[in-house]
């Protein structure tokens, strides 16, 4: 996959942002166990004798058991337990080359940087019903962050779990994205710190790829 594609879905000279969000998206749908990869996938199953992305699902469903997720919570409630797993159990590690890694090798190494985050963080939050999209934001000085977006039309941006009001847009058709709220979620943070002025405030959101897409 990284021969063909590059580390981070780069390979082509004419790729930007918006490609590596769409390659980030791609690795978190093949975690939901799709099929995404044609040819390579082909090549995994001849030497393994499996399915990559079946053995990436069955690793997801123990993360979500360890989380303890239930599919009668809600969505903030499940979404408060993803991410104290991810902030519990993944450190946050600079990369010297750019790489956009798959959740189940976030999962494995244990650390990651911003995109890593985000794609393991959106195939969780796909995984238990809620939209998710990764998306790239620029910060000042040409700095870039990648972090979450969530389509939660009935969740009160005011929800309690959040402690304060919640950085969302109301419409990123414009983007690619489906009709409805889609609320900013950093995947490094826990749940307390969502929303917080400080941080989201200095980031504007530049492109996005919907996982479910």
């Amino acid at each position: 996959m990284r021969r063909d594609y590059g580390l981070a879905g780069d390979k082509s000279r004419w790729a930007g942002e918006a490609d590596q969000m769409r390659f980030g998206a791609k690795l978190a749908l093949h975690e939901l166990g799709y099929d995404t990869w044609g040819t390579l996938e082909f090549r995994y199953f001849q030497d393994v004798g499996n399915h990559s992305y079946a053995d990436a699902w069955e690793r997801l469903q123990r993360v979500l058991l360890f989380c303890g997720v239930e599919g009668s919570e809600t969505p903030s409630e499940m979404i408060e337990k993803i991410l104290g797993f991810i902030y519990e159990n993944v450190d946050y590690q600079l990369e010297t080359d750019e790489v956009i890694r798959a959740p189940v090798e976030t999962l494995g190494l244990g650390s990651g940087d911003c995109d890593d985050f985000s794609v393991l963080a959106a195939a969780l939050f796909e995984a238990v019903g809620i939209d998710s999209a990764v998306a790239f934001h620029e910060g000042a000085g040409d700095t870039g962050h990648v972090m979450v977006l969530l389509r939660l039309d009935g969740l009160d941006v005011a929800d309690p779990y959040y402690g304060s009001v919640c950085f969302y847009y109301d419409d990123l058709r414009y983007l690619g994205l489906q009709a409805g709220r889609w609320i900013v979620i950093e995947p490094q943070l826990p749940v307390s710190y969502q929303g917080d002025d400080e941080w989201f405030g200095l980031w504007d959101l530049l492109s996005a790829a919907e996982v479910g897409s």
